[in-house]
């Protein structure tokens, strides 16, 4: 069984992620693959801006995890995730820029998930495949995971859509022992219903 995390917008529910700078390294992170030749800002500035424009207070808590264009973590999760054994990560550092209120928020990590695992049982999903055939960026209204195609992988991003990143159950019950508020987790039919 396999989860996918985001944060839980009741314990924050005032910021977005505005975006990865898209022109410098969004693309990369995408592919699966390893950066160590690829030109990476350090850090890499995100910016993050109020759910609601009016916004009059912020709120001093920011989430551990991020995961609308891309996953940026919190160090301490971060650091959980590979405690636990997950081995196919690639850590940048990142700051976040809030902006309105002016601060920077260090201690975070752009991930970038090296490998894809082609996981989708298309017998059971409902998808829109594009005529190039079912990767990168199949359009799922319902998935289902594989496990065995899966092959047990701790932490994987999915061959048929790249920018979903997929949690084993074991490594989403450590998380959740370890204990981070306003971490929440999904299942694929949760997430492509």
């Amino acid at each position: 069984m396999y989860q996918t995390m985001s944060w839980n917008y009741y314990d924050f529910p005032a910021r977005f992620m505005e975006g990865w700078p898209w022109k410098t390294c969004y693309f990369h992170f995408t592919r699966g693959l390893r950066l160590t030749n690829e030109k990476i800002p350090n850090p890499i500035e995100f910016f993050t801006i109020p759910i609601e424009p009016y916004t009059q207070e912020m709120g001093p808590a920011v989430p551990d995890v991020f995961n609308t264009s891309g996953l940026i973590l919190s160090d301490r999760l971060y650091r959980t995730i590979i405690e636990f054994g997950v081995d196919n990560l690639e850590a940048f550092p990142g700051v976040l820029n809030d902006a309105e209120t002016k601060e920077r928020f260090t201690g975070y990590w752009a991930i970038n998930v090296v490998g894809l695992i082609a996981a989708a049982d298309f017998n059971k999903s409902i998808a829109t495949v594009q005529p190039g055939g079912p990767v990168i960026d199949v359009a799922f209204d319902h998935l289902v995971i594989d496990d065995t195609k899966a092959r047990g992988a701790l932490m994987f991003r999915l061959a048929e859509n790249t920018t979903s990143v997929w949690l084993h159950a074991s490594l989403v019950e450590h998380i959740k022992k370890v204990g981070f508020p306003g971490v929440q987790f999904s299942k694929p039919s949760q997430v492509f219903a």
